[in-house]
């Protein structure tokens, strides 16, 4: 059966996580590499390294959140230590993720699609507006989509395609479920599966609700209704320009 590296985002102080992905990633017969997350606790007062303060506070209108810049950083991280390694495609997991008995076999399926996609997306906290290319052989479908659907907790990518993320992600301005999400910026065919294979796990979060002042006032939060105006926008024209695949679907 085909697979792929499978690298894992987990927190040094986090070994039940770890337990836990090990458990079932060892069941599952996926080769796997502990990547260690980037901790938020050693980061302390702004200014933080590869943070835009000013254009965060414009896209979001809220207080950062040192954890979300750990998050981001650790993907970072991942996809640096995937180029390092020479893989032309992985998986990249966080510690959270629970997959399902028959995801090698979709795994398998997707990675002899590799000419179709260059991200695929395995879980998501919204469908998306999903349309279908293909029916896969575990009965998922793979889609493309003109909504955003976010997480981060589960993708599969190209080497490729990890290139031209790590050419554009930083400095973060959005947390990172927003900004690898829109594939207009990067140049890139950004596709899923549905329903999602991957679910997120019970753990409690370890990005903690901010205590640096929460969100703007509704008034001063233009900038805020512009930069997802901005988004909605680019996604659509993306999708009828450039990544016609969304027009071009089954359903």
């Amino acid at each position: 059966m085909s697979t792929c590296p499978v690298f894992l985002i987990n927190l040094d102080r986090s070994p039940d996580r770890l337990a836990a992905m090990s458990e079932q990633l060892d069941r599952l017969g996926l080769d796997w590499t502990r990547v260690p997350a980037v901790d938020s606790a050693s980061f302390g007062p702004l200014p933080w390294p590869d943070f835009d303060h000013e254009a965060f506070d414009r896209n979001l209108g809220k207080a950062p959140n040192p954890g979300e810049l750990g998050c981001y950083l650790s993907h970072v991280k991942a996809m640096r230590t995937m180029l390092a390694g020479g893989a032309d495609t992985a998986l990249i997991l966080e510690d959270d993720a629970v997959l399902g008995a028959d995801f090698p076999a979709l795994l398998a399926d997707l990675l002899a699609r590799r000419a179709e996609w260059d991200m695929v997306k395995l879980s998501g906290f919204h469908d998306g507006l999903p349309k279908t290319n293909a029916v896969l052989a575990t009965g998922h479908r793979l889609v493309s989509f003109l909504a955003s659907s976010r997480s981060s907790a589960a993708y599969l990518l190209t080497r490729e395609a990890a290139e031209k993320y790590l050419a554009r992600l930083l400095p973060m301005s959005v947390p990172y479920d927003h900004a690898f999400d829109q594939a207009w910026v990067y140049g890139l065919r950004v596709r899923g599966v549905q329903p999602y294979p991957v679910r997120i796990g019970s753990f409690r979060s370890l990005i903690e609700p901010t205590s640096m002042g929460g969100k703007k006032p509704w008034h001063r939060r233009s900038t805020v209704l512009s930069y997802r105006l901005g988004v909605v926008t680019r996604r659509i024209l993306h999708h009828l320009v450039t990544d016609r695949a969304w027009m071009s679907s089954r359903d």
